[in-house]
């Protein structure tokens, strides 16, 4: 029997939306980032996260650096994604 695969966009978009915001609260954008770490909970798809990525992202040329890894679980029982971003902001 395949496993399932559940849809994990709907998450990942909330999760972008949330650090764009606190890259606005630092006086950052999206453009500042410069090394994206996106852990996502096996089971879930690689694809609706990528795709997430590519709606914020959109056009910009040089992305970022990105590392994408399935992981077992996250401490908060129903995560299914996690996000961690750096930002090089000029003075």
């Amino acid at each position: 029997m395949r496993k399932r695969r559940r849809r994990s966009g709907g998450k990942a978009r909330q999760a972008l939306a949330n650090l764009q915001t606190c890259l606005a609260a630092a006086g950052a954008s999206i453009e500042h980032v410069v090394k994206w770490t996106i852990l996502i909970r096996e089971g879930e798809s690689l694809q609706d996260g990528f795709a997430a990525f590519g709606e914020v992202w959109g056009r910009r040329p040089n992305p970022p650096a990105i590392t994408v890894a399935q992981v077992a679980g996250f401490a908060v029982p129903g995560a299914v994604c996690e996000l961690e971003a750096i930002a090089a902001v000029p003075a």
